[in-house]
């Protein structure tokens, strides 16, 4: 529309001159376009083949059939723009790498997100003690809701979730982050009205987890990711804690930066797992004493909460078994 509008000009500036020569007659009114309005939406209500751009969706035997589903390079070959590189190491995932196709090679592909059973998946290369405790949990999870409630019948005691889940600051509709989620258990303590979203490092784990909430007919937003690499925006979460696991974490202080960095400002976190004592006594004491960390390395890491944190407070909570850790993010 505008190349002819630019070429009709000067015929138009020509009649416009012999107009007013001729007979000394006004001129015709200017013509005025109307106004184009563009607006952009979000696409997430949109089905797939209403969206204005390509996507490309691989299940196990869309691409062949027969395929032996040991590693991705066998359903991600066909896929434009997306490289795999097959190290053919078990112990190793392949490496994807993602590059623009065609007329866009320049610009790059905008990304890939691997989902297994409808959880998003962001773990990579999983190393240290995280890779350890993420094996550890994969395979006890299908008994793990099970040994701890004999644990606690035997041992006669009372549910501890009561005592940290008090200090939580949930207000009605608020977007909750628990991180290492494990099963699922303490969201059976939460209100019913709120966004909840978990994270945990044990795709075992978080598969348990579904299983419960289809049980419980609760509804959560899962994430296999890292502590210490959380795939949140900034602010994104009114309230964020975190109940066992950050004993045996790779690197506790990133993770207690991740748990900040994705907090709004004013939000109470709160983190929660077990004391010195609890991991002597209950852990060494068993022929497994050899999968948990030396109970030196096991203390509260009130140490690594950032100086600019408010409100910074830890005490031992259900008779000593566990710290409680909070503080506020100004």
């Amino acid at each position: 529309m505008n190349r002819l509008f630019r070429r009709s000009a000067p015929s138009f500036a020509a009649a416009t001159v012999a107009w007013g020569a001729a007979g000394g007659q006004t001129p015709p009114p200017r013509l005025t376009l109307p106004a184009v309005e563009v607006t952009v939406t979000r696409d997430a209500a949109r089905p797939a083949l209403q969206l204005p751009y390509a996507l490309s969706r691989v299940e196990p035997d869309s691409v062949r059939p027969g395929l032996r589903h040991v590693s991705f390079d066998e359903m991600l070959l066909a896929l434009p723009g997306v490289t795999v590189a097959n190290r053919n190491n078990p112990t190793q995932d392949p490496r994807i790498s993602i590059r623009g196709f065609g007329a866009r090679s320049a610009f790059g592909v905008r990304g890939v997100r691997i989902i297994r059973d409808g959880i998003p998946l962001f773990v990579s290369t999983v190393t240290g003690p995280n890779l350890k405790y993420q094996t550890l949990y994969d395979r006890i999870a299908p008994g793990y809701d099970l040994a701890e409630r004999l644990y606690h019948w035997f041992r006669r005691k009372p549910n501890y979730r009561h005592e940290f889940i008090s200090e939580l600051e949930i207000k009605p509709h608020a977007r909750v982050l628990e991180v290492s989620v494990g099963t699922g258990a303490n969201l059976r303590f939460l209100p019913h009205d709120i966004d909840f979203y978990g994270i945990d490092i044990s795709w075992g784990m978080l598969h348990k987890c579904e299983q419960n909430l289809l049980k419980w007919r609760r509804k959560a937003n899962l994430f296999q990711a890292e502590a210490e690499r959380l795939p949140f925006k900034v602010g994104a979460f009114d309230c964020v804690f975190h109940a066992g696991g950050i004993n045996f974490f790779t690197n506790k202080a990133r993770a207690i930066k991740e748990m900040i960095w994705v907090a709004k400002p004013g939000t109470k976190i709160v983190i929660v797992d077990e004391t010195e004592r609890t991991v002597r006594d209950s852990y060494q004491r068993t022929p497994a004493a050899d999968t948990r960390a030396n109970p030196e390395r096991v203390r509260c890491p009130i140490d690594l909460v950032p100086s600019e944190m408010k409100d910074v407070t830890a005490r031992e909570i259900c008779g000593g078994k566990l710290f409680c850790l909070t503080f506020r993010k100004p």
